[in-house]
């Protein structure tokens, strides 16, 4: 399997989320995001706090 193939697949993916959606209080601060991060690679979320 090549790796744009595994990419678009999320195939061999550490963590993998579809359609996520936050809100803080009536604001609705991230909607609908996905995203997936691969083997071997460094990734990092940032919060409020």
């Amino acid at each position: 399997m090549s790796t744009e193939t595994a990419t678009a697949t999320g195939t061999n993916a550490i963590l993998r989320a579809e359609g996520l959606t936050k809100h803080y209080g009536d604001v609705r601060a991230v909607d609908g995001i996905s995203f997936f991060v691969p083997c071997a690679s460094v990734f990092t979320l940032l919060g409020p706090n």
